[in-house]
């Protein structure tokens, strides 16, 4: 029987999270209904009690990564497929909005990370903090697992910069979730799925553009701050393979240090200086410049270096 049960910020301690499922049935009822929504039928999109059913799974440990993935593609049909309407995908929008879409995504990513061997005790909200929740590895995550977060991550992104209420309700969903050390993990796939690492460097980025009083979240994500975590090793971004990570990740530190003036980040550390002195002869031009502008930002901020 498909679960019907409405999803909310306010309600993560959901009997939905360890109930049954059939997966297979699942997928038969997702793969029918993307077929109908190709076909130009997008009703089950405009109604919020039938896109609650549909993204039911996201909240569902049990959920194979297979449904995850169908879920996804299936809520991002309408902004892909040719026919719709502004007014329509504006109206399906809307109504992501108010079924909270974008938080189950979250949460689904939450469920393909974890550690399956080290289940959640609790019932309680705070069950699905990181206090309880441990994840595994991103070395150890299957290709169908690395499959569900790229279209997830993909269908996310999308909705971010498409309205600001989106990007509001990630905010939320981050801290609500206590998502920060998934996302720091989620930054160690570059080699694995390049696409998770550069939509979620953008979406940082955005946050820092638009709503620069959650500063505070992207610093928490990025230098462990508040957390007790690592921090995320901007050398490894700044040198990797891919100009858009390279790119991505001056911009996030120059404007990161932009919003919060007193961050840890406007004290260079000698590696990561010699690496963004390295790109000032990058192969791409976006990235020297890039890379030039942070050096010149943090010289006018005229805080003296640490040494390592």
């Amino acid at each position: 029987m498909v679960p019907t049960a409405v999803f909310t910020l306010h309600s993560w301690n959901s009997t939905e999270n360890g109930s049954s499922i059939e997966n297979e049935e699942w997928l038969a009822f997702l793969q029918r209904n993307m077929e109908e929504l190709m076909a130009g039928q997008l009703d089950c999109l405009k109604n919020t009690n039938l896109v609650s059913v549909v993204i039911a799974p996201l909240r569902n440990y049990n959920a194979s990564p297979k449904v995850l993935e169908y879920v996804a593609n299936m809520l991002a049909l309408p902004f892909v497929v040719t026919g719709p309407s502004e007014k329509e995908v504006e109206n399906i929008e809307e109504v992501y909005l108010e079924a909270k879409v974008l938080p189950n995504l979250i949460y689904a990513s939450k469920i393909i990370a974890r550690n399956k061997n080290c289940p959640s005790r609790s019932t309680t909200p705070s069950a699905f903090g990181e206090g309880d929740m441990q994840y595994q590895s991103v070395s150890e995550l299957s290709s169908d697992e690395l499959q569900a977060l790229e279209a997830i991550c993909l269908l996310i992104c999308y909705l971010v910069h498409c309205n600001e209420d989106f990007l509001i309700q990630f905010c939320d969903a981050v801290a609500i979730l206590n998502a920060v050390t998934l996302l720091q993990q989620f930054l160690l796939l570059g080699r694995r799925k390049l696409r998770v690492v550069t939509d979620y460097l953008a979406i940082f980025n955005l946050i820092l553009q638009q709503l620069p009083e959650n500063a505070d979240l992207v610093e928490q994500i990025i230098l462990g701050t508040s957390t007790g975590d690592n921090p995320v090793d901007l050398s490894i971004l700044l040198t990797h393979p891919s100009s858009v990570v390279r790119f991505r990740t001056c911009e996030l530190i120059r404007q990161l240090t932009s919003v919060k003036q007193n961050t840890q980040l406007t004290t260079l550390s000698p590696k990561l200086e010699q690496n963004l002195n390295l790109l000032l002869s990058d192969s791409s031009n976006s990235v020297h410049m890039a890379a030039e502008e942070v050096l010149q930002h943090l010289k006018k901020l005229t805080i003296p270096k640490h040494s390592e």
